[in-house]
C-alpha cells in the first residue's frame, strides 16, 4: 500500500552521521537527502545549524561549506564546517526547510524510511 504524501520537506533515509552515532571521523561533515512530495524544496530556505565546541553556526546555500546537488524534488546536501570537530566532541545539527508551495509549508524534519 502506498504511503500518504508528507506535507512539507522531510529527510529521506539515513542522515550521516545518524543521531547518537559515535566514532565519527572528526573531519566528516553532515550529509542528508531532503525531499518534498509536493512542489519541491526551496533550497534557499534550507538551514543547517551546527552546535559544537566552535559555537553555533548556521549554514545555507550561500555558504562555501554547504554543498548540494539534485532537483527541488530531492536534494543531496553536505555541510562540512571549516574546522574539524574535537575528539570525543558531541555535535548537534538541526535542519530547517520550506517547500515551494504558496503559501510555503515549513518542514517538520524527521527521518522517513519507506
Amino acid at each position: 500500500m502506498p504511503r500518504d504524501p508528507i506535507p512539507g520537506p522531510y529527510i529521506m533515509r539515513y542522515p550521516i552521521p545518524q543521531d547518537g552515532q559515535t566514532n565519527v571521523p572528526v573531519s566528516d561533515g553532515v550529509r542528508f537527502t531532503i525531499k518534498s512530495d509536493g512542489p519541491g524544496v526551496a533550497i534557499g530556505t534550507v538551514k543547517v545549524k551546527v552546535t559544537d565546541s566552535h559555537g553555533v553556526n548556521t549554514y545555507d546555500s550561500t555558504s562555501p561549506y554547504f554543498k548540494y546537488s539534485g532537483t527541488p524534488a530531492s536534494y543531496e546536501i553536505e555541510v562540512r564546517p571549516p574546522q574539524p570537530w574535537a575528539y570525543e566532541e558531541n555535535v548537534q545539527a538541526e535542519i530547517d526547510a520550506w517547500d515551494l508551495a504558496v503559501p510555503p509549508v515549513q518542514g517538520v524534519m524527521y527521518e522517513y524510511v519507506p
